[in-house]
């Protein structure tokens, strides 16, 4: 869908830049860049980002993210810089259940993505979008709670962020 990878990668690199602000210098450019291309990628795009621009973005997202895991929390600190990036990982789990349960291969494209089926419902590519916004920023809020607090009580962020 238009304008929906960029929107997600930008709410994503923002809450790391936000979360961890060691990541800044690196996630506040990438996402500058990445709102600077939503104007010619947003719905009716004039401009398509293709498997090249999504494959560079997503891993300056992981770049990110990596970049950003706090080894002194260990796997604390992983699972709470994977709420920022809950949107992708509900798609991406979402499509392949749905290939792998109707049988088709998951590395094919098709209309089984979450905003295929939102528009099916009826919703429009701005409403798409700003639930993409609202979930993106939801899963940062996650995060950010689960910092606020010592490592055994951040674990209750995890259900907030599964319901969301």
């Amino acid at each position: 869908m238009d304008g929906l990878a960029s929107t997600a990668a930008a709410c994503a690199l923002v809450a790391l830049a936000l979360i961890v602000p060691s990541s800044a210098g690196l996630a506040l450019p990438l996402a500058g860049a990445t709102v600077g291309f939503w104007f010619v990628n947003r719905p009716q795009a004039r401009m398509f980002m293709g498997d090249a621009g999504s494959l560079m973005l997503g891993f300056g997202v992981a770049l990110c993210s990596i970049g950003a895991a706090d080894t002194e929390r260990g796997l604390h600190s992983l699972v709470i810089l994977a709420f920022p990036l809950a949107l992708a990982i509900f798609d991406t789990s979402l499509v392949v259940a749905s290939r792998l349960a109707t049988g088709r291969p998951i590395q094919l494209g098709g209309q089984d993505h979450f905003s295929h089926r939102l528009r099916l419902l009826g919703w429009s590519p701005y409403q798409i979008l700003a639930a993409a916004v609202a979930g993106s920023f939801t899963g940062a809020a996650c995060a950010s709670l689960a910092l606020s607090f010592p490592n055994p009580q951040a674990w209750l962020a995890l259900p907030l962020g599964v319901i969301f």
